[in-house]
């Protein structure tokens, strides 16, 4: 059970900065026991994300990471959100994305997003200028490959096997933090990743103007919760140097990109990520307020060791969220079924 009043997940991009203080080993270690936990306590899934040639190791192969994540777990779902998709050889991301969901039996969903950093598409020989065409192409070459049928890509006779272990591969989801991208994903994938409901609408719109099914209504994410601690003040001040670090690196390769202020603008008070709707660290109270808030659709995502905090700080945060948020989730899910048990019965509901 993961809630009743959000679906409750966790996230990693394995951010380790040299002034962490710990070994990358142990920070790996602690994500893969991290995700055991979770699984234990009826979270529903995982995200990893991916970029290269960060300084602070950022993760650069979540498909490997994922497998390790599945081959841990029984249950936890595992999206990888975003894979980079123009980064990499279609054929060959369609052979690990099966082998991946075979080791997950079914418990795999991909988000691909488009990329945005010049340094990441140099290092790949992929121009930038092509990444709209090229995720496109590798939606469409995936889908093929999942087919089990054989195809030509490029001039190459190719065919996948063995193929996913869900029947046409895992649903393949764009991220989108733009319009064009919106529309991108209404026209070519399965749905769409955004935080944004104005961008949501983008592309329910262009669905519709597709005469593709109504994707319904806007599903909430929370932000990116590092800590849950009742003592906000105190693990502010112990995280703090992870939350710079974290935002300031999305703030550079904004302007790296475009040259151009971006979503991310560099802080250098903490603090201005304690505004409503913006809360890195939370108290529990703030966490149960914000479950309800998503409502049983939404995602409530925890990030333990965010922008590199320290396994052992990660730990205590995560066990506060468990004694002081989830119990008081599962018991509200409990007595919601009652509820609806004793309702049923009164309208005569077999």
């Amino acid at each position: 059970m993961s809630s009743a009043l959000a679906r409750l997940y966790l996230r990693f991009d394995l951010r380790c900065p040299d002034f962490a203080g710990h070994s990358l080993a142990s920070y790996w270690r602690a994500a893969l026991d991290m995700c055991v936990w979770a699984e234990q306590k009826g979270f529903e899934g995982v995200l990893l994300s991916e970029h290269h040639s960060s300084d602070d190791s950022y993760l650069c192969s979540p498909i490997v990471f994922g497998a390790a994540i599945l081959g841990r777990t029984r249950q936890l779902r595992l999206q990888l959100s975003a894979l980079i998709a123009p980064l990499y050889d279609p054929v060959r991301l369609a052979e690990d994305l099966a082998v991946l969901d075979r080791v997950g039996e079914g418990r795999l969903e991909v988000v691909l997003g488009a990329g945005y950093l010049p340094r990441e598409f140099a290092m790949f020989g992929r121009q930038l200028r092509q990444r709209g065409r090229l995720t496109e192409e590798c939606v469409s070459i995936l889908r093929q490959a999942w087919s089990g049928e054989r195809f030509d890509y490029q001039g190459r006779p190719c065919r996948v096997r063995p193929g996913p272990f869900q029947p046409g591969g895992p649903k393949l989801l764009l991220g989108a933090t733009m319009p064009p991208g919106a529309r991108r994903a209404a026209r070519v994938a399965d749905g769409i990743w955004t935080g944004d409901p104005e961008l949501y609408q983008v592309y329910r719109e262009e669905c519709l103007r597709l005469e593709k099914p109504d994707p319904g209504p806007w599903v909430p994410i929370s932000q990116r919760i590092a800590v849950v601690d009742a003592d906000v003040e105190s693990s502010l001040e112990q995280v703090a140097p992870f939350l710079l670090h974290d935002l300031n690196s999305y703030a550079r390769w904004g302007h790296e990109a475009s040259g151009a202020e971006t979503e991310f603008q560099p802080l250098e008070d903490v603090r201005a990520l304690m505004q409503p709707g913006a809360e890195a660290v939370c108290t529990p109270q703030q966490c149960l307020d914000l479950a309800g808030r998503l409502g049983e659709e939404g995602y409530l995502l925890l990030e333990p060791l965010y922008g590199g905090i320290a396994p052992e700080r990660g730990w205590r945060s995560l066990r506060c969220f468990e004694g002081q948020v989830l119990e008081p989730l599962r018991r509200a899910g409990q007595v919601e079924q009652v509820e609806q048990a004793e309702q049923a019965e009164q309208r005569g509901d077999p």
